[in-house]
């Protein structure tokens, strides 16, 4: 069963459970994009753009036309290590554009993870700024950035971070089952996102009866559960044979090319590098000079 995916959206409202209301800090979001902006606002190389998939292609050719999904300034991280304080990161700039494919590159310690945690909302930095559409993240309540991580983004990690006890299925539609989607949409899109990874036959079976390969693919259909803007990925291929990862790193660039969403990813694996469309290299928790 083939499956054709939805644009990703940025969503400006935010779904409250009953008896739950806040005011809510609205994130603009960017009409003037490539991926969000009516046809009729865009350029004529930007619709074709868009009904080809080729975002990435022609942002690099016309950078100045488009938003940062995600935006990182002078970013500074210290951890405690006993009596020492580490820094993990040291006025780190970068931006994530739709459809971006960014690899961060560096050896252990060099402040990957530490940048993607920021970026992703799940940490604060000690200095600097993370921006949203052009809001400043924060002015963002923990519950707002929650709402941001749900709604907006995806993660996929090295350890899968699976749920063991749900199915494969289950674990898809878990993001959406915090949004609040409706029991039916919920099971329907899960099975659509898992048949996409390859995976359609797998609904029903959980984690510890799937291969390393296949437990990473759930961890993708689960990223793409909300439809997100840009999915960070640590180390997505570091737990997994050649072969497999190969074919982890297919399925993230058709996503990438086919349907323009945006991905960060930390990692040591030169494949990865060799296939990014931007490669960053970090050291000693700074952007090494021409490397972003």
């Amino acid at each position: 069963m083939a499956t054709t995916f939805r644009s990703p959206i940025h969503p400006s409202t935010r779904f409250e459970p009953a008896g739950r209301q806040r005011q809510s800090t609205q994130i603009p979001v960017q009409t003037a994009d490539p991926v969000h902006a009516p046809a009729r606002q865009l350029r004529p190389q930007d619709r074709t753009a868009r009904m080809t998939g080729r975002f990435s292609a022609d942002r690099l050719q016309h950078p100045m036309n488009y938003t940062p999904i995600v935006s990182g300034r002078g970013l500074t991280r210290y951890y405690k290590l006993g009596s020492a304080t580490i820094q993990a990161l040291h006025d780190v700039d970068l931006d994530v554009l739709p459809g971006d494919f960014v690899a961060l590159k560096g050896p252990s310690g060099s402040g990957k993870s530490t940048l993607i945690n920021l970026l992703g909302l799940l940490d604060h930095p000690d200095g600097g700024s993370v921006s949203l559409n052009g809001t400043n993240a924060a002015s963002l309540s923990e519950d707002e950035r929650a709402d941001v991580r749900r709604d907006r983004f995806g993660f996929i990690f090295q350890s899968f971070n699976l749920l063991p006890v749900l199915t494969a299925a289950e674990n898809v539609g878990y993001p959406m089952t915090l949004k609040g989607r409706h029991t039916h949409a919920i099971a329907r899109r899960s099975a659509e996102l898992l048949d996409a990874v390859g995976l359609g036959d797998k609904l029903d079976v959980r984690p510890d009866l799937l291969s390393g390969g296949q437990r990473q693919r759930v961890a993708i259909a689960r990223a793409l559960a909300n439809e997100p803007g840009v999915i960070f990925a640590d180390e997505p291929t570091a737990n997994l044979d050649s072969r497999t990862a190969d074919t982890i790193l297919d399925l993230m660039r058709r996503l990438n090319h086919e349907h323009g969403v945006a991905f960060v990813i930390a990692t040591h694996d030169q494949r990865v590098v060799d296939r990014s469309q931007r490669v960053v290299v970090l050291h000693d928790g700074q952007i090494e000079a021409g490397a972003a």
